[in-house]
């Protein structure tokens, strides 16, 4: 009798120590074995590894680069803010305006290179003006903005949307993100009424979000 009760003893042990470790394994937010996973860009509150992507952080996914003409867009939300107030001087009229020559060196080659798949306006924009010296970076085309506005080879203007097809060879044009358009969209003005990115196209003048004009200086 001795000997069975001992048996059920080391029994509920057992018992006790395999309930402890599975609810420490079951609970993510509690600082347990799944919890003390270290987390890849955003973070559960335990610590614990999120799940996708997203606008807060996370693996990068498909929206990487993404950007596109007012028919096209999808994919998550990015953050980041989007500085208006950024813009400088008053309202220009980009017919007066005289290009530069590499911004029109810019301008052939983005147009040159428009062949891709549609919606990826910002990784075909970003590789022209990085073969003209101009890094910028980011999984959307809005983020674009506030880089361009920093970078000593630009000057920011303020142009009336509908006189955007004006735009002398050169100038990008970046729309921010708003509802429906997600990413914003990206481009460069090729100075005959049309813009370039990953494809060619008329130059979009009602994009439905705030816009930001950058001229080559």
């Amino acid at each position: 009798m001795g000997g069975m009760g001992s048996m059920q003893s080391l029994m509920m042990m057992m018992m006790s120590l395999m309930s402890s470790f599975m609810s420490q394994m079951m609970n993510p937010f509690g600082g347990g074995m799944m919890g003390g996973f270290p987390g890849f860009g955003g973070s559960m509150p335990g610590g614990g590894m999120p799940l996708g992507g997203g606008g807060g952080g996370g693996f990068p996914g498909t929206s990487g680069f993404l950007g596109g003409a007012p028919a096209s867009g999808g994919g998550g939300g990015g953050g980041g803010g989007f500085s208006t107030a950024a813009a400088g001087g008053p309202t220009v009229d980009p017919g007066s305006i005289q290009g530069s020559g590499w911004g029109a060196a810019l301008a052939k080659d983005a147009a040159a290179n428009a062949n891709g798949p549609g919606g990826y306006c910002y990784k075909w924009v970003a590789n022209a003006l990085r073969r003209h010296g101009v890094n910028v970076s980011g999984a959307s085309a809005y983020m674009g903005a506030d880089q361009l506005a920093k970078n000593p080879k630009f000057t920011e203007i303020k142009v009336n949307p509908r006189d955007l097809g004006k735009l002398p060879a050169g100038a990008v044009v970046v729309w921010n993100k708003g509802a429906g358009h997600p990413h914003g969209h990206i481009s460069i003005a090729l100075g005959n009424g049309k813009e370039a990115s990953d494809k060619i196209r008329n130059q979009i003048t009602n994009y439905g979000t705030s816009v930001r004009v950058f001229m080559p200086k």
